[in-house]
């Protein structure tokens, strides 16, 4: 008995980016050795997450262990007001 495979949907875009966009791309599928879909995919997913921490009421931030110092990240979704 032969199972079908069950495949999402593929939707083509174009979309075009300045050179600055590019060459970041760029660097990012040279430094990670993934491809310029899979860079896109993962960044796609990086900022849904950090969209829904932030729509949460959460905080995004870097923490430097060696300098002790935090930095929020100030992100362009809704920011939830604060008390």
């Amino acid at each position: 008995m032969l199972e079908a495979c069950k495949r999402m949907a593929e939707t083509t875009i174009k979309v075009v980016f300045d050179d600055k966009a590019m060459k970041t791309m760029q660097a990012l599928k040279e430094s990670t050795g993934k491809s310029l879909e899979e860079v896109i995919r993962e960044a796609l997913g990086f900022y849904d997450w950090a969209r829904q921490h932030v729509e949460n009421g959460r905080s995004v931030a870097v923490v430097d262990h060696k300098a002790e110092t935090v930095q929020e990240f100030v992100l362009p979704f809704k920011q939830p007001l604060r008390n």
